[in-house]
């Protein structure tokens, strides 16, 4: 569900920080954008420059800080755990300001539970 918030953004015209774990899970998750770029070339609703366009906008990082850094929208994007979520968002809070949103793409847990134990900036949101 990562990669494709971040191919949404990045094609939307925004700059885009993707952070996974390691070089193995990023790589993945890049293959999978360039894999869904292809298709949309291959359909005809992109163009090759384009591709690189949005590709462009995209950082891959293993460094959360370097990822979180001056963003304006920070969206969590873990498996469906709820422990795993909470943990992600301890990571994150001392990172960000205040004016940071930060938020998580649950499918399944409630979005205000996410946030307990979190620290200040603020609340957990949902997309």
């Amino acid at each position: 569900m990562g990669s494709g918030i971040a191919q949404a953004c990045a094609q939307a015209g925004f700059a885009v920080r993707v952070r996974d774990v390691d070089a193995p899970s990023l790589a993945r998750g890049r293959s999978r954008i360039e894999g869904m770029l292809q298709g949309a070339i291959d359909r005809k609703k992109l163009t090759a420059a384009k591709r690189d366009e949005v590709l462009g906008r995209i950082v891959f990082t293993t460094d959360l800080a370097a990822a979180v850094a001056g963003a304006a929208l920070v969206v969590e994007a873990v498996f469906e755990e709820i422990e795993v979520k909470r943990a992600v968002f301890r990571e994150i809070a001392p990172l960000v300001g205040p004016e940071t949103i930060v938020a998580t793409n649950t499918s399944s847990l409630r979005v205000a539970d996410l946030g307990e134990g979190v620290p200040e900036p603020g609340p957990v949101r949902g997309v």
